[in-house]
């Protein structure tokens, strides 16, 4: 289980060797999200590499943190959850797989186990990870935990009403008041420590994680067609189409440079996104792009990684500075050393991964007795 597990399908689609990218059938999970988010994971080594205020870091920093929630939307089911059994189970298991592996990175990787840290995990955002020295990246653990339940919450307001019009229409309304809410309690509005668990940035997290579900709905309408295609050519020129949009678009996303302090683009992390809409739209065009890639080169190799991206998101920081002291230090700085620390690292994570799995599967969000 991993930042969001893909979601079973009871008849996987049965295509031909060629065209197979939809279903694994032995595994039962879409393998193209798994790809996905192998692609996301590596553009978030990419993006701690030290590129900072490389265009192609601001164009990946624009859109790779949302692209998780809208691959964790894409997997969702819209079923109610209803009484206290069902609650519990569900914050159970989302506890388990995001709140219990986000505390036992934070105090391996925290200054102490000064009785004082214990403030700063539990008030979970960057903000206060980075007061104790912990590791920044796994301020996405809280957050995802805060963005799901909500996710869920917001299921069962709409799913009271039978009325398929009234329905859309009520989801949209809600959804237009998460976004102003968040776009509101941005970098600018909120305190020195950020909002707790990240929550004003989860519920932007969940407007990506609803246009998920509804694009993977609408796909699964159209799949008919991309399945007729004799190759995967038009889909990769799609997913091209809607990555070069996603580049005119951060770059009309001026706001996002003019202060100071944040003149490398968005840092969906701190809750800057420059102007909010088109820091939407752009973030959900490049995550379709990135999917429709990922359904053309989905391959065992990625989804791989898909699989272990808690992992990665740990361990990625410490790998990076390793290959860049003691590996790629003859290098020059620049643009190919950030990438060949990046390609370094995802490789070797490949060798950790197992090993974590092994013989500390909690900090996977997975459980001795888990099949």
């Amino acid at each position: 289980m991993q930042l969001q597990e893909a979601i079973t399908m009871k008849e996987p689609i049965r295509y031909s060797k060629k065209e197979e990218i939809v279903v694994n059938k032995k595994s039962e999970r879409i393998t193209y999200i798994d790809t996905a988010k192998a692609i996301a994971i590596f553009l978030t080594i990419v993006s701690h590499s030290g590129l900072r205020y490389h265009p192609i870091n601001q164009f990946i920093c624009s859109f790779h943190m949302p692209l998780f929630f809208f691959v964790a939307g894409w997997t969702q089911k819209n079923k109610k959850i209803t009484g206290f059994i069902e609650w519990k189970d569900f914050l159970l298991k989302k506890t388990c797989t995001l709140l219990v592996p986000y505390i036992l990175y934070s105090l391996i990787s925290s200054n102490g186990l000064d009785l004082s840290n214990f403030k700063y995990i539990f008030y979970g955002n960057i903000f206060s990870l980075n007061h104790i020295g912990a590791i920044g990246t796994i301020w996405f653990l809280p957050c995802m935990f805060i963005t799901v339940v909500i996710y869920q919450i917001t299921v069962n307001l709409i799913n009271k009403f039978k009325n398929k019009s009234i329905r859309y229409g009520v989801l949209i309304g809600v959804l237009v008041i998460y976004g102003m809410i968040s776009s509101y309690f941005n970098f600018y509005k909120v305190s020195e420590m950020g909002v707790p668990l990240s929550s004003n940035i989860a519920l932007s997290g969940v407007i990506f994680m609803f246009v998920g579900k509804y694009i993977a709905t609408l796909y699964n309408k159209l799949k008919e067609k991309f399945k007729q295609a004799k190759n995967k050519n038009s889909i990769f020129i799609i997913s091209l189409i809607f990555l070069i949009i996603g580049m005119i678009l951060y770059k009309l996303n001026k706001e996002a440079f003019m202060f100071e302090k944040y003149n490398f683009g968005i840092v969906m992390a701190e809750a800057w996104y420059g102007n909010y809409f088109i820091f939407l739209i752009n973030a959900i065009i490049c995550s379709i792009g990135i999917v429709l890639l990922s359904m053309v080169i989905d391959n065992k190799f990625l989804r791989y990684f898909g699989k272990n991206t808690l992992i990665i998101l740990y361990f990625h920081i410490q790998v990076l500075g390793i290959s860049n002291a003691y590996i790629t230090n003859q290098l020059p700085n620049g643009t190919y050393k950030c990438f060949v620390n990046s390609i370094i690292t995802f490789l070797a994570m490949g060798l950790i991964i197992p090993i974590i799995n092994k013989l500390f599967p909690n900090l996977s969000g997975k459980f001795i007795n888990e099949k």
